[in-house]
């Protein structure tokens, strides 16, 4: 992905994906929380994505608790 000058992408992990309902508006609901909470738009997009990849991971549309959330994404940062 291209932004200005900078480019950036986004790491993969490999997930077992069992429905990809609700994905888009997780993706739309945490990028828009975590601007507004002061993220930047790469900081927001990561974390948006690892939303989404969670979501991905149920059957149906489900909601994302914000300690699953950070908890998955220290997880991978290790």
């Amino acid at each position: 992905m291209k932004m200005g000058k900078k480019k950036f992408g986004f790491l993969q992990k490999p997930r077992k994906v069992a429905d990809v309902s609700g994905a888009g508006d997780t993706v739309i609901s945490t990028l828009t929380l975590a601007l507004a909470s002061g993220a930047t738009i790469t900081e927001a997009a990561y974390i948006a994505n690892f939303a989404a990849g969670i979501v991905c991971e149920e059957v149906g549309i489900v909601p994302i608790e914000s300690t699953k959330l950070f908890s998955v994404i220290r997880g991978y940062l290790k």
